[in-house]
């Protein structure tokens, strides 16, 4: 009995030991892995909300702001035909429309119709205070405009002295070429065959620095552009008229 006390007690203290093991905790933290970051996407440029531009329906009266004078600057050769009914269209809502060009006398329609306009004075002769709104025509000679600087003054004073400005067909290329168009919104007509080292016209636009409009009219600010045959074109021009 004498030898087993103390084993009794070696056996309870190794007993404590152990328990008191076995209630220590090893607690291990996880480092957790960071989220996966998204990668940004580039913003596409928003298209201009489409336009559907209202004509007013009193007549132009002139007054001290108004002559009721719209003018039209024509390449020397070939407009496009179809822009012929675009002057009609105007004096149908009191306006009187006067044609510049570098042609001596008439100039002469392209793509059918055999059209003319007669110039009534040339481009060097232009003072777009004069009137209420200048506009360039499209067609086959639109190109030859691309270098002509005294269609871009042209351009460039009438945005300069806050004259309403409008362009149809191919005819936006020659304010782009003007640099009036730079950061703005712009239609243009399309065209299957390439216009310039393999560009069509939009891109000619895009490469001065315009941003093409995927729409058949446009206005950004006083500048209005629409594609070709746009039977809203001269609406939207009247309608900044009278909103101005």
């Amino acid at each position: 009995m004498k030898r087993t006390k103390p084993l009794f007690l070696i056996a309870m203290l190794f007993a404590s030991l152990m328990a008191g093991c076995a209630q220590e905790t090893i607690v291990i933290t996880a480092t957790p892995s960071p989220a996966p970051t998204a990668t940004p996407t580039e913003v596409p440029t928003p298209r201009p909300t489409p336009w559907n531009p209202t004509a007013p329906e009193a007549p132009c009266e002139p007054s001290d702001t108004r002559s009721c004078s719209v003018l039209f600057v024509l390449p020397r050769f070939g407009f496009a035909h179809w822009a012929s009914r675009l002057p009609r269209d105007f004096e149908e809502a009191g306006y009187e429309v006067i044609v510049a060009s570098r042609a001596p006398a008439v100039v002469n329609s392209c793509g059918g119709g055999n059209s003319e306009m007669e110039v009534d004075l040339q481009l060097t002769d232009v003072d777009v205070e004069d009137y209420d709104a200048v506009v360039f025509v499209g067609g086959s000679g639109c190109q030859n405009q691309w270098s002509d600087t005294e269609a871009h003054r042209i351009a460039q004073d009438a945005v300069e002295n806050e004259v309403v400005l409008g362009a149809i067909g191919c005819a936006p290329t020659i304010l782009a070429y003007a640099g009036v168009l730079e950061g703005a919104q712009s239609a243009v007509c399309q065209m299957d065959a390439a216009v310039k080292r393999g560009l069509d016209y939009s891109e000619v636009l895009e490469e001065l620095g315009a941003i093409y409009a995927h729409v058949g009219i446009t206005r950004d600010g006083l500048i209005i552009t629409a594609r070709a045959r746009s039977y809203q074109f001269v609406p939207g021009i009247l309608e900044t008229l009278n909103t101005q």
